[in-house]
């Protein structure tokens, strides 16, 4: 898996954090970021992900760290 879980969290916490803006513009989710620009635009220029989406989301990816973590 390398580093793809690293790639799907971050892409996870941009895509709660434009679901918690389109509700407030004041979402303290993400506040800085350092890392690729690219995955930054790439969750700007989704459409915005719904709840069941991010749940999935977040299911997979804890599913994924878990398999890490086994031996």
């Amino acid at each position: 898996m390398g580093e793809t879980w690293f790639r799907d969290y971050v892409l996870l916490a941009f895509r709660i954090d434009k679901a918690l803006r389109a509700i407030s513009a004041h979402s303290p989710f993400v506040d800085y970021y350092y890392g690729p620009p690219e995955w930054q635009a790439q969750v700007a220029a989704e459409p915005l992900s719904d709840a069941t989406e991010l749940l999935n989301a977040a299911n997979a990816l804890t599913e994924a760290v878990s398999r890490l973590a086994s031996p």
